[in-house]
């Protein structure tokens, strides 16, 4: 893993992995840059400047670790597996686990999501992740909070009906979701579904209205942390 400064793009430092290991399905970095976080198959792997790297299992069959995110002092590490909707259908439930990484002791809390997110505020006080729950017998695409004071949760928003691939805070308790509809990819408030905003994936000048009525599909989007207004990349 290479480091770089984001402001500079001057390279900061290297972390080496095991050349036998599987290929790791996620990435965090510290605000520090001094710690990286490497989702992998039942586990989290920690690397830190100066150290060796640790590793920290997950309970259950928890399967490939597809969200890792660092609260914003490092204190804690949080990581969500894609165990998730088969087994919550079976009534076993999901789970996301927060790993104290100064005492070394976890808490596991409960949420299950299609695809995996896990994210702090920019104050580190709350944790949020996609959460998916039954609304009139259909799955609804919504999220939970918890504070990390206590890990108790503050706050579950049902959500939309329709799969969301990210979702992001957007102040006042409000939460927005990313997903696609005929082509467009739209960002929807989680509170009562109302769009947002809807463009074309492709838009018309890369040849977007050739491709009317072709199976177009929305694989990787992110929103932007931290930023105001949440900045939308595909």
């Amino acid at each position: 893993v290479r480091v770089f400064d984001a402001r500079t793009g001057k390279h900061a430092r290297d972390f080496s992995l095991d050349p036998s290991a599987v290929t790791p399905f996620s990435l965090a970095i510290s605000s520090s840059g001094a710690k990286v976080a490497l989702g992998r198959m039942g586990n989290v792997e920690v690397l830190e400047h100066g150290k060796q790297p640790v590793r920290h299992w997950c309970v259950g069959a928890c399967g490939t670790l597809a969200a890792v995110a660092f609260s914003p002092d490092a204190r804690f590490l949080a990581y969500q597996g894609t165990r998730g909707l088969p087994e919550w259908r079976s009534s076993l439930g999901g789970l996301i686990s927060v790993l104290n990484l100064k005492t070394g002791a976890p808490t596991h809390l409960e949420a299950v999501a299609s695809i995996a997110q896990v994210t702090f505020s920019p104050d580190g006080r709350t944790l949020y992740a996609m959460n998916v729950s039954m609304l009139d017998d259909r799955e609804a695409y919504g999220v939970r909070e918890w504070s990390a004071a206590d890990w108790r949760v503050t706050r579950s928003v049902p959500g939309s009906k329709r799969t969301m691939r990210r979702v992001a805070a957007l102040g006042d308790g409000r939460y927005a979701g990313v997903s696609m509809n005929g082509g467009n990819i739209e960002a929807r408030d989680l509170g009562d579904d109302r769009v947002l905003w809807s463009v074309p994936l492709v838009p018309p000048e890369l040849g977007g209205t050739d491709n009317e009525g072709a199976p177009t599909n929305l694989d990787l989007v992110e929103i932007a942390p931290n930023s105001d207004p949440p900045v939308c990349k595909i």
